[in-house]
């Protein structure tokens, strides 16, 4: 969690998502948060983070990498927050389905989350692998309200 940045979440090399405190703060749904953590997991089907990062950095950091193992912290945050001022486009529809199912969570309330007219976000609410389903809750109020508080 971040104390600024996109309204998504982003997936950064080493296996890091990074989110906006205001995402967890600001819904009263769990699967919504859950729902911007698949979005982000699915980028990798898209494109790989270490070779977004290597290509955006030039022949200097993957050399860097290859010779040392390391990438400069510089680069690293610089990076970041490219990216956090141009997230990656939302993965396919068909790709988040896949991820909800496999999950088993709801795509719907991701969906409702990202546009509240559930236009643009239609093939979500349509397909959503958990509709008609009971769903396991993701946190209990407790631990949901103990994790908005930290995020506070």
């Amino acid at each position: 969690m971040v104390p600024s940045g996109p309204d998504t979440a982003v997936y950064l090399p080493g296996g890091l998502i990074v989110m906006n405190r205001d995402l967890v703060e600001d819904t009263e749904d769990p699967a919504v948060v859950a729902g911007h953590i698949i979005a982000a997991a699915g980028q990798l089907r898209d494109r790989d983070p270490l070779a977004a990062l290597l290509e955006a950095s030039g022949i200097g950091t993957t050399f860097a990498l290859l010779t040392t193992g390391e990438i400069e912290g510089d680069v690293l945050r610089s990076y970041a927050e490219a990216l956090f001022a141009d997230p990656p486009p939302r993965p396919a529809d068909d790709t988040l389905l896949d991820l909800f199912a496999a999950a088993q969570l709801p795509s719907t309330p991701y969906a409702y989350a990202i546009d509240v007219t559930g236009e643009e976000t239609l093939g979500l609410i349509e397909a959503d692998p958990m509709q008609g389903r009971t769903v396991a809750p993701i946190l209990t109020d407790a631990e949901w309200i103990s994790l908005q508080g930290i995020c506070g």
